[in-house]
């Protein structure tokens, strides 16, 4: 929700109390001061408008927590003396966010005065809350989080970092027109669904230039096999690896077309990948695959499988390495992690939790939003629009 909308629930519900508790006390005073039917009408009007201020004044002490009513009590004062203070925490909430974007606009502007860049990061996940308690604010630096409403102006990068990326698409719909009138602003529309090579020549141009994308299961398998290379399984000069990818998801295929591409060692290797799941579409969509592996002239090969994931318990018996996806459950994982004590497991984490101290070497976690930061999105994007040039470039 936007500060502008805040300020107006807010500023409404103050006043309605504030009425309201005004309304109740007047008519309570002034049905005591109508009992003497003969009174003066010059006493009556003095004491109507010495009831309006003590009216007022009692309705502002509803939003302090003042509870003595003077024995006076009807419907509009008991509404109001709950509707009133929640009415002044939530003011100064607003406050407090007010002067705290006050804060963060004076920063960011030290920050450009500095030479440095401004960063705002837009969503509505933990990977967010992440990325800002990994950097530490300098000179040159400043990250910031706002809601999706929300256009933070002084920054000079925008991350939209949604759970779903159809949110990531609205909100740039939404906000098209500033960033079309502010070109030098780099926007980086972070994805785990999409791919960004789905977005063509035809319409990244429609997209604008300070467009960037980037893919977050491509960064997580990038580092899975940089972290967790296969040069461990090589014995008498030979590299034969059996891995296995149980539940075979977004993150599984993005997974599998990095191994082919980045575990190629030697040209006598054999790396075996075995896959479990619904493979029908996603075998489909991997055809390529098979294509790089057989221009490699290698032995690797890809081997997909028809049962489901039940009944890949009691097949893993041969695997030196088990790949565990986000569509295993925690039981499932533990399921495996008893049956193959000595096999190099990794599952999904995305909190960062490792059992290494639990079951020793042979189980890891991968997937962490841990390793998300604002560097290594920026990097990556940078990787991802040279891979947009070279296909263009390839398709002319």
């Amino acid at each position: 929700m936007s500060n502008y909308k805040k300020v107006m629930i807010v500023g409404w519900a103050i006043i309605g109390s504030f009425f309201l508790g005004f309304f109740g006390f007047l008519f309570a005073y002034n049905g005591d001061l109508y009992i003497i039917d003969d009174a003066d009408p010059f006493e009556k009007n003095s004491a109507l408008g010495y009831n309006i201020l003590h009216a007022a004044f009692d309705a502002v002490g509803q939003f302090f927590f003042n509870r003595d009513k003077g024995g006076y009590l009807n419907w509009a004062i008991a509404i109001s003396q709950f509707t009133a203070p929640l009415s002044m925490v939530g003011g100064v909430m607003v406050l407090i966010a007010y002067f705290q974007n006050m804060i963060d606009l004076v920063r960011s502007r030290i920050c450009r005065l500095c030479g440095g860049e401004v960063i705002a990061i837009y969503g509505d996940g933990e990977e967010r809350k992440e990325i800002i308690r990994s950097q530490k604010a300098t000179k040159r630096r400043q990250v910031l989080v706002y809601p999706e409403e929300e256009i933070f102006k002084p920054a000079t990068h925008h991350i939209l970092f949604f759970r779903d990326d159809r949110h990531s698409l609205q909100f740039f719909e939404d906000n098209r027109e500033f960033f079309h009138s502010n070109e030098k602003k780099k926007v980086y529309m972070v994805f785990s669904q999409t791919d960004p090579f789905l977005f063509t020549k035809e319409q990244s141009e429609q997209t604008l230039s300070n467009v960037y994308f980037v893919n977050v299961n491509e960064m997580i398998a990038k580092d899975f096999w940089r972290e967790h290379d296969l040069l461990k399984y090589k014995r008498d000069k030979k590299l034969e690896v059996n891995i296995a990818i149980v539940g075979f998801s977004d993150l599984a295929r993005t997974l599998l077309h990095y191994g082919v591409i980045l575990n190629c060692y030697e040209t006598n290797q054999k790396i075996h990948y075995y896959v479990w799941g619904d493979t029908s579409l996603q075998q489909k969509a991997l055809t390529n695959l098979d294509e790089k592996i057989s221009d490699a002239e290698m032995d690797d090969r890809i081997i997909y499988q028809t049962e489901d994931l039940t009944s890949a318990v009691d097949q893993l018996g041969d695997m030196d390495r088990i790949i565990l996806t986000e569509e295993c459950c925690a039981e499932y994982v533990q399921t495996i992690i008893r049956k193959y004590p000595e096999t190099d497991i990794f599952f999904v984490d995305p909190e960062g939790s490792s059992l290494d101290q639990l079951r020793g070497f042979h189980v890891k976690s991968y997937a962490s939003r841990r390793s998300y930061d604002v560097g290594r999105i920026l990097r990556e994007a940078e990787h991802a629009a040279g891979k947009q040039l070279n296909a263009r470039y390839a398709v002319v």
